[in-house]
């Protein structure tokens, strides 16, 4: 889905979690309307990024009524955000995601956002079905125990911390 100079990109909103359904059904109306009516609705591709809860994203060659009409006619469809997009603004939900690192108890890790950003710690635990880890800082006077998503950890090798 590369935006070219005769497509133009809108954002849809829609129910959050239901994003990914709303897309399969507007593609399937889409379809429809141009089988049985005859109608082009100008529709070229339809993506529901994860990362991007409560929208979807619409490539369309105009944003027409009939367009417009099977959009608000879609049960969880809250809108459509009437300002094209740029290819920019959403090209990094095509970007390949990084190798998930393994982090266990024990491990040695550096912050990289929030409060603590830049503070290195100690894991204590994992939970896996949050995606969340809880840390205590090692140069708190007090262990300080900090839960944090595990996308907001890297993972440090023993001896690269210095303390």
């Amino acid at each position: 889905m590369a935006e070219t100079d005769s497509t133009k990109l809108y954002a849809v909103r829609v129910q959050a979690g239901r994003e990914e359904a709303t897309a399969d059904m507007l593609v399937m109306r889409a379809r429809r309307k141009v089988k049985e009516e005859g109608i082009e609705t100008g529709l070229k591709a339809v993506i529901a990024p994860e990362e991007l809860r409560g929208y979807v994203i619409i490539e369309v060659e105009e944003l027409t009524d009939e367009l417009r009409d099977l959009i608000h006619d879609l049960p969880d469809t809250r809108g459509i955000v009437e300002k094209p997009m740029d290819f920019e603004e959403i090209e990094h939900y095509f970007a390949p995601k990084p190798e998930a690192v393994e982090i266990s108890e024990g491990d040695v890790v550096e912050i990289l956002s929030g409060p603590f950003k830049g503070e290195k710690a100690r894991v204590v635990s994992v939970d896996e079905s949050r995606r969340e880890i809880t840390v205590e800082l090692l140069e708190a006077p007090v262990p300080i125990p900090v839960t944090v998503k595990m996308d907001a950890l890297r993972l440090l090798r023993e001896e690269e911390y210095e303390g």
